[in-house]
């Protein structure tokens, strides 16, 4: 999500990718309700800037090759019963 993007995903599958499984930047907000986001080369969730939200609930974010998260200092993300 980048340029003051808005986006929701609930229930997807994001695996595999050569990066971040969600990317969030230049002041976008996502909101990612129950996916898998899983097997990515980078972490499972980078917020890359502090004009960036986001708000991530239930979701599974194991196995990814950096981690779960990777947050921006001053990113104002909402995270709750995620699995890491």
């Amino acid at each position: 999500m980048h340029e003051t993007g808005r986006g929701r995903i609930e229930g997807g599958k994001i695996t595999g990718n050569g990066g971040a499984g969600i990317e969030v930047e230049e002041g976008s907000t996502v909101i990612v309700t129950g996916c898998a986001i899983t097997g990515n080369d980078f972490e499972a969730v980078w917020v890359r800037d502090a004009d960036s939200t986001g708000t991530f609930r239930n979701n599974d974010l194991r196995g990814n090759r950096r981690g779960a998260w990777d947050i921006a200092e001053g990113a104002k993300v909402e995270r709750s019963g995620n699995i890491e």
